[in-house]
């Protein structure tokens, strides 16, 4: 009886190493499992901070999208906006010419002005058509487009009121 006891016994702890490497190998089993779920959640959270990268480099990339755009627009506003340019301002009658006695801002050729600066009174003198100073004076002023000096020592015929551009856009 002894025997079976020990056989019993023996029996017993061979079930019970059984089970335990059972155990033992299911054990292993969910761990793997578990590190496999760990390495899934990983790659999962590697994605999504993937993502989140992409949504902030999305986001610096609109951002600086938009800083480009808003420099590359000043730039055209400065390119197609100009300052008037100081003229003499001629204006011909019938057996006259006259002439500002002084330079009055106007726009460069192909532009338009964009504003005005309020009414100014303007000086000029007119000259008869058939002198030779008329021609000279208005050769200078139209032609060479320079300010002659000796127009604002001559006597002012009539004053009027101007509308003087403050800035002009390119056509």
């Amino acid at each position: 009886m002894e025997l079976d006891s020990n056989s019993d016994s023996s029996s017993d702890e061979d079930d019970s190493k059984e089970r335990l490497n059972k155990n033992n190998e299911s054990s292993n089993d969910s761990d793997s499992k578990d590190s496999d779920s760990k390495e899934q959640k990983n790659k999962s959270n590697e994605d999504s901070n993937d993502d989140d990268d992409d949504s902030k480099s999305n986001d610096s990339k609109e951002q600086l999208r938009r800083r480009q755009d808003s420099r590359e627009t000043s730039r055209r506003q400065r390119r197609y906006e100009t300052e008037p340019i100081p003229r003499t301002k001629v204006i011909e009658q019938m057996a006259k010419i006259c002439f500002s006695k002084n330079p009055i801002p106007t726009c460069p050729t192909h532009t338009y002005p964009t504003s005005y600066k309020p009414e100014r009174k303007v000086a000029y003198s007119c000259l008869p058509r058939d002198e030779m100073q008329a021609e000279l004076l208005l050769n200078k002023v139209v032609k060479e487009r320079r300010i002659p000096s000796e127009i604002s020592s001559l006597p002012t015929s009539f004053t009027e009121e101007e509308v003087v551009p403050e800035s002009c856009s390119r056509l």
